[in-house]
C-alpha cells in the first residue's frame, strides 16, 4: 500500500514482494487463480497518485507475466 508513511514501498519492491506471495501460493496450488487488486487512490492519497499509478502498473506487468495471475 502506498499511504504516504515512510514504511510505503517503492513501486519496484511492491511487485517484487507480490512475485513473492504469488509464487507461494502457486507452489501450494498450481491451479487456482490468483486475484491482485490496484491500489486505490483515495483523496487523502491524492499527492501520491504517481508513485500509487507507477505501483499499480508494476502489478499489472507481473499478472501479465504469470499465467493464472488476475490484475
Amino acid at each position: 500500500d502506498i499511504t504516504g508513511s515512510v514504511s510505503d514501498k517503492e513501486p519496484s519492491e511492491i511487485k517484487r514482494l507480490a512475485r513473492i506471495v504469488i509464487e507461494n501460493l502457486k507452489a501450494r496450488n498450481p491451479t487456482a487463480p490468483v486475484v491482485v487488486l490496484s491500489i486505490t487512490a483515495t483523496p487523502s492519497r491524492f499527492t501520491h497518485w504517481g508513485r500509487i499509478k507507477s505501483a499499480n502498473k508494476a502489478l499489472g506487468s507481473l499478472a501479465d507475466e504469470i499465467p493464472g495471475v488476475y490484475f
